[in-house]
This record gives structure tokens, sequence and C-alpha cells, in this order.
């Protein structure tokens, strides 16, 4: 109530202790098809993503509400991309990986997010029907200083690649950084070298 900034993580943990990780999930997702209707109306014709947590992937409801909101808003799916974090996917579950599945096949991009940093290691990206691959930023922000995590980088981007994942560096803070990233064959680039966080109307 003081105006003080919450992590992210800590707001969604809340809700998921009062219950309320399903009406969240829901708003989240009318929310990001309402700024998908804005970008297209202005002419910009880019995907959106959006975070999912574990408790989303236990919900085998998550794929009919997301074709039922993709239906209401008339947004075709391949604009939408669903986040995931690798923490979530230690404990691989048959009815996590059916959600997936079935989140795949409305035709939408599914990206492991903060890649790197859990414990599954890189054999599951064989098995789960993810197009995108995102290196999380405490690799990227070392790289250029850092052989050993340079050497990392270049692994998940070679792996990937083989497994025609698309590669994306998060954390990209300066143009040396996105020079290494390039020259080790990195697809693509987020971060503040580019834009920090802003307003939907200020992003248009």
């Amino acid at each position: 109530g003081e105006g003080n900034y919450v992590p992210p993580h800590h707001i969604i943990a809340a809700l998921e202790k009062l219950g309320l990780r399903h009406n969240f999930t829901r708003w989240l997702l009318n929310q990001a098809m309402q700024a998908i209707s804005a970008l297209t109306k202005a002419g910009i014709e880019i995907p959106l993503s959006v975070n999912l947590s574990a408790s989303d992937l236990l919900d085998a409801e998550l794929p009919d509400l997301v074709t039922q909101i993709l239906a209401m808003w008339d947004v075709p799916p391949h604009r939408l991309s669903l986040e995931i974090t690798e923490t979530m996917m230690v404990e691989e579950t048959p009815q996590v990986t059916e959600v997936l599945r079935r989140l795949h096949q409305l035709g939408l991009t599914l990206a492991i997010d903060d890649f790197g940093t859990g414990y599954a290691g890189m054999s599951y990206l064989q098995r789960l029907p993810v197009e995108e691959v995102k290196i999380d930023q405490r690799f990227v922000r070392q790289a250029v200083r850092t052989k050993r995590d340079r050497e990392i980088i270049a692994s998940i981007i070679q792996l990937s690649h083989r497994l025609n994942l698309t590669v994306v560096a998060e954390g990209v803070e300066n143009q040396e950084t996105a020079d290494m990233l390039w020259s080790l064959g990195c697809d693509l680039a987020q971060g503040y070298l580019y834009a920090p966080a802003m307003p939907l109307d200020e992003f248009i």
C-alpha cells in the first residue's frame, strides 16, 4: 500500500496461496488478447509472450481456456507465445506433458524461459513440444568477461539448433554482448540495449 515495488513471483505466490491463480490466468490471457488487438490495429504484427506458472501446467482445463479466449478475441494462435521456466519441469508428469501437447496443437508457440538455471538438463527439450529456448540473463550478462558462461551459451545454442529450436538471449544490455551472441549464432535477443519495459501505448 506504500507504492513499493513487489517482485512478480511474490504476487503469483500470494495468488496461488489464496486459490486465485486460475482467475488471474484468465484475466492475464484476456489482457494479452487486448494488447495483441491494439498492436494489430497499429499495424504491428508481432507475437506476445505470457508466462505460465507450475500450477497452470497442472490445470487440465488450460488448453480449453486458451482456445476459448483466442476465439473470443479473434486472435490467430501464432500471435501468442506461452513461456514456462525450466525449474517447473523438474518433476515432468504425464499430466503436464499432456497439457503442453494440447497447447502445442493449438498452433501457438511454447518457450522455455530462464533456460540453464534448472536441474532437468537439456535432454527433455527432445521430449517436450517447445519451439523456443530463452537463455537466462545470469549467463548472458557475464558472457563477455567469462569464458565458462560463453561456453555454456554456445552449447545451448548448438543443441537447440540441432533440435530446430529458436534461441533468445535475455538481459542484453550493451552492443558488445549482442555482437558476441550473434557470433555464437544466437537468433534473437532482448534487454535494455533495445528498450526497458514500458506501457503498451508508449511501445506502439
